[in-house]
């Protein structure tokens, strides 16, 4: 199962048409798409989370409880005969995607996962790849264009709608503290460097083990 997610460009609230607006504070909408990638993309398998500037930052806690709250759901509706690999595709952004609380959090949730024994966590090389969110947020901003004014976070939710499953913080998913909860089990420096890595590969069986590969080919 191929399971991509990544951020869309920040959204300003209010949208409007006059030249005005570039010198008010606005505030910004973010939307984490996250989707399972199929050769007909349905609104099903198109996840939107999303939450305000004004609430939370957009930053690892933020993305990673996205992704977790997912992968859990994900689990529930996983069938017995199911697929047991997922494969995980997202850039290479530190402060979001390619950290240890990403990590963590995944292995976290294999432990607990008795339909799922592995997870590949790959990193696209920047300007050598093509990611679906991409297509998909074209499609959302070429709508968002045919409105001249947005004055509400709802304007944006029911075009959202359109194009995919939507979720607003507090109300459909939570923003866990993943950081902490990463800093309590790390406590020590890890043995590689995370940042020269394009795979991360967890698998479980008896345990979850941790392998790292700064190679697509050099994972086990």
């Amino acid at each position: 199962m191929k399971v991509c997610f990544d951020i869309q460009q920040n959204q300003p609230i209010p949208k409007l048409s006059v030249s005005e607006v570039f010198y008010s504070r606005q505030v910004l909408l973010y939307n984490l798409c996250v989707l399972v990638h199929s050769k007909i993309q349905e609104k099903e398998n198109t996840i939107f989370y999303t939450w305000l500037e004004s609430e939370r930052p957009k930053g690892c806690n933020e993305v990673a409880s996205g992704v977790l709250d997912f992968l859990e759901n994900l689990e529930k509706s996983q069938t017995r005969n199911g697929p047991t690999e997922i494969h995980l595709f997202s850039d290479s952004c530190a402060s979001q995607n390619k950290n240890t609380i990403m990590m963590t959090t995944l292995m976290s949730f294999l432990e607990g996962s008795r339909k799922f024994s592995k997870i590949v966590h790959f990193y696209p090389v920047r300007g050598h790849s093509y990611m679906p969110p991409d297509r998909i947020f074209g499609r959302i901003e070429k709508a968002y264009r045919k409105k001249e004014e947005i004055l509400s976070p709802n304007e944006y939710y029911e075009i959202l709608k359109e194009h995919g499953t939507m979720k607003v913080r507090n109300k459909d998913w939570k923003v866990k503290d993943l950081k902490s909860s990463t800093t309590n089990v790390l406590k020590s420096r890890m043995p590689f460097k995370i940042t020269a890595q394009r795979v991360i590969y967890t698998k479980s069986k008896t345990k979850v083990v941790l392998f790292v590969s700064d190679t697509y080919t050099g994972y086990p």
